[in-house]
Parts: structure tokens; C-alpha cells; sequence
């Protein structure tokens, strides 16, 4: 319950602060409103939480914090405290753990369905292998990757492999590129182009987008200390160009306009597309439920 307590105090410490600075922030629960937003020149927030363990294995916790505005979910997150979904770290571990590990659960499952039909963007950083083909199973609307890269450049277990990246794609999700360097093997803006040269090859340029994720890291990426540095790494697309002059085809100005932001709003436009499907379901009635499916 730990968890739950901090994760509703801190939304109340975000709709604070942007009530605050209402003239620059705007917190915002959907595709309409985020473009509103952007074009009043305000900071546009839709609230995601991290890790499944926040709802307790309760769905109408889940349903409390979409009441709250939060649009977003990951389900797992960097320690295995989720008791439905594997987190990562599970992948790498030898000493036996795959004699018990569980990837998505059933009970799992009513997680990513009740998602679906709330309209909650499902995030599948810090998910292991196997709840990430469990999920791209079973899901009806399109999922994210909010901080991740491409793990064939960087085998960190955080970074998505290919086979799960092709699926992806064939259910219109994203990959939302970070730019921690422990997960993208490196400290240049170099190596972030590799991962998104790399992803433009096997997903297209559909499926990308800018994760960043700054505040989750302590390294400094030379070239790319903070978002004032976006501009640098767009020339760098542009032109084609890696910091020691060999070349790459260079990427069109449609290309930049939906790693910017295009391909997460359709994204966002595809899950409130799939809530209105889903709009004649009754929520599950969940006490007890985790005991009888797990």
C-alpha cells in the first residue's frame, strides 16, 4: 500500500504545481486536449505512473487513478515488485528464476483488458521479454515502449529485441527512444543515432519517439545535456551525418515531425478509438480475483 499512498500524493503534487503555472502547464487527459494545449504554447502533461505494484493488484485502483487523469501505465518497473507481470531483470538472471517466473499472469491479463477499456496507454519499459509477447498478444489497442532502445545495438535488458520490435509495429505501438546511457551502451549523441538508425530500418519511422527520460538518470550525454540540446540532434538527422563524418540516409523533415510527437499523438488517438469500442463493457468486479486467477 506503500506504493498506492505515494503514487496518489504525488499526483496531487502535480496538479498543484501546474495549477500554480497555469499560464505555461497544461495537464491533459487526451489527444484533443494535448493539441489544444500545444497550440496555446503551454507544457502539456498527461500523467503516467510507473510500475503495476502501484494498483495492488487492484482494478478498481486502476480505475481511481484514471479517474485522477493518469493516461499512462507501465507495468512493470526496475525491481521485480510486480506480482502479475516479470519485470526486465528477470531475463537476466541464471539462478533459477525461470522456474518461477510468470510473465503476464491471467489476473495480468484483466490488467491490459481494463486498460484497454479505460483508455490507458500500456508501457511496456522495464517489462520482461515474455510479458512483452504476452502483451502484444493480447491487447487491443497499441502499446509503448516510453524508455527504451533497440537491444541488438545495446544487450541491456532493458532495450527491446527484435522479433518483439516487429510485432510491435504490426500493432502500430512506439518505441520511445531514452537516452540514459547505461541502457543505450554509450555517452554521445553518436549512439543515439545508431539506435534510431537502426529502428528507422527495422520498424520504419512510424513507430519512434523521443523517451529521453533525463530525469531518471545521472550520466551526462555529451551534445544532449537537456531538451534545449533537441535542436542538435534533429540537425544531426537531418544532415546524416555522425560526429566522425560517416554518413547515413538523412531524415526527411516527415520523418522528424512524427519522431517528434505525430506518432505518439495517433497512438493516443488509436487507445481512445479502441475505449469507444469497448465502451458497452462493464468494468470487472475484482475482490479476490488475483487469489482464484493466480
Amino acid at each position: 500500500m506503500e506504493a498506492v499512498q505515494h503514487v496518489f500524493e504525488q499526483i496531487d503534487t502535480l496538479k498543484r504545481l501546474i495549477d500554480k503555472h497555469s499560464k505555461d502547464l497544461a495537464l491533459v487527459t487526451g489527444a484533443e486536449e494535448l493539441m489544444n494545449a500545444i497550440e496555446q504554447g503551454k507544457i502539456a502533461s498527461l500523467v503516467a505512473v510507473k510500475g503495476g505494484h502501484s494498483i495492488n493488484s487492484k482494478l478498481g485502483l486502476l480505475r481511481s487513478l484514471y479517474a485522477l487523469g493518469v493516461r499512462s501505465m507501465s507495468l512493470a518497473s526496475e525491481e521485480n515488485c510486480c506480482s502479475w507481470a516479470d519485470a526486465s531483470i528477470v531475463d537476466e538472471m541464471d539462478n533459477g528464476i525461470a522456474n518461477v517466473r510468470r510473465d503476464l499472469s491471467i489476473w495480468g491479463r484483466l490488467v491490459v483488458w481494463e486498460m484497454n477499456r479505460l483508455g490507458m496507454i500500456i508501457d511496456l519499459s522495464y517489462a520482461s521479454y515474455g510479458v512483452s509477447l504476452d502483451v502484444l498478444r493480447y491487447s487491443r489497442a497499441p502499446v509503448i515502449f516510453s524508455n527504451a532502445g533497440a537491444y541488438d545495438i545495446n544487450r541491456h535488458h532493458m532495450n527491446v529485441k527484435e522479433d518483439v520490435l516487429t510485432q510491435l509495429a504490426a500493432r502500430r505501438g512506439i518505441l520511445m527512444l531514452t537516452f540514459d546511457p547505461v541502457i543505450l551502451g554509450g555517452f554521445t549523441m553518436d549512439n543515439i543515432l545508431e539506435h534510431l538508425n537502426y529502428l528507422r530500418e527495422t520498424i520504419g519511422t512510424d513507430h519512434i519517439g523521443i523517451g529521453s527520460g533525463f530525469e531518471g538518470f545521472d550520466n551526462i550525454l555529451h551534445g544532449l545535456e537537456d531538451v534545449s540540446k533537441f535542436p542538435t540532434l534533429f540537425a544531426a538527422l537531418t544532415e546524416g551525418q555522425y560526429s566522425d563524418g560517416e554518413t547515413f540516409p538523412p531524415w526527411s523533415v516527415e520523418d522528424l515531425r512524427n519522431l517528434a510527437g505525430l506518432n505518439y499523438l495517433r497512438l493516443l488517438h488509436r487507445v481512445e478509438q479502441v475505449k469507444e469500442e469497448l465502451s458497452y463493457e462493464q468494468p470487472f468486479e475484482d475482490e479476490g480475483m488475483e487469489d482464484i486467477f493466480d
